[in-house]
């Protein structure tokens, strides 16, 4: 386990198994902030592959909030109801106003595989 701190992170990270799961757990908070499953993305970081895999997103961004419902509310208690979706390829962003934001990255099959929240100011502690 490794703490991380930044003007925008105050975080301790947890990788398992070669870094194919990992969490966040805010430093301040205490709670989770971010966790994702590394196995299941095929992008591997590669903004131009995930421009081409996402040139139409796979989801809706109605369906986004019921697909990724039910995991943000386990992982960090936050229902997204009255939260609007965006996307950019393979990455959706949930905002509401006065509320933290929930972002989330599904691969090719439709599986999201990272989710990852803020604070309305921007930041992960």
């Amino acid at each position: 386990m490794e703490r991380v701190k930044t003007p925008l992170k105050d975080v301790w990270e947890l990788a398992v198994l070669g870094n194919r799961f990992n969490v966040s757990i805010g430093a301040v908070t205490r709670q989770v902030t971010s966790a994702g499953f590394t196995y299941k993305d095929d992008t591997f970081g590669d903004e131009a592959r995930a421009r081409t895999l996402f040139a139409t997103p796979y989801y809706t961004a109605e369906k986004a909030l019921e697909a990724v419902g039910p995991e943000v509310k386990k992982l960090f208690g936050i229902d997204l109801e009255g939260y609007r979706a965006k996307v950019q390829w393979n990455e959706y962003t949930f905002t509401k106003q006065g509320a933290a934001t929930v972002k989330a990255k599904v691969n090719a099959k439709g599986e999201f595989w990272e989710y990852r929240v803020e604070s309305e100011q921007g930041k992960s502690e």
